[in-house]
């Protein structure tokens, strides 16, 4: 391959924002409260839908389609044993998906709290003060 035509094929780049610098001693109470108002909490968001709606996702894929129509062509035929065992896979794959998704999905508040740095605050208060935090107390008591 060419170098010109590798030169095509890269993606742009785009710069990045610049950095906000800040003290060695932390941002000020007001330089805080503008940044949140700014930029918003420095949380991840919760994005796990209700239960119901992930069971009933567990159909709505291409291969759940296949077997779904292959049942239908089996009632058609009235081969209703054949459609019932279709239907039974069927069931039982969607059972299987939902029940390890779920199962990784409890890891997640874990694995949060494995990774989470303890914060020290030093906002408002004398350059020897500080205080410390660490994950919140719900969190620590699902350690394992």
């Amino acid at each position: 391959m060419n170098t010109e035509r590798a030169a095509t094929l890269t993606p742009p780049r785009t710069p990045l924002p610049p950095v906000q610098n800040t003290a060695p001693t932390g941002l000020t109470s007001d330089v805080a409260s503008d940044r949140l108002k700014k930029d918003g909490p420095n949380a991840m968001p919760d994005t796990s839908d209700h239960p119901l709606r992930n069971a009933l996702a567990k159909f709505w894929a291409p291969v759940p389609w296949l077997l779904e129509a292959s049942i239908i062509l089996e009632v058609v035929l009235h081969k209703y044993s054949e459609a019932a065992i279709i239907a039974g896979l069927l069931v039982f794959n969607a059972a299987l998906a939902y029940f390890q998704e779920s199962h990784a999905q409890e890891t997640k508040p874990k694995l949060r709290l494995r990774w989470q740095r303890p914060i020290i605050y030093q906002r408002g208060l004398h350059p020897w003060e500080s205080i410390q935090r660490s994950a919140p107390k719900r969190l620590r008591q699902q350690k394992s």
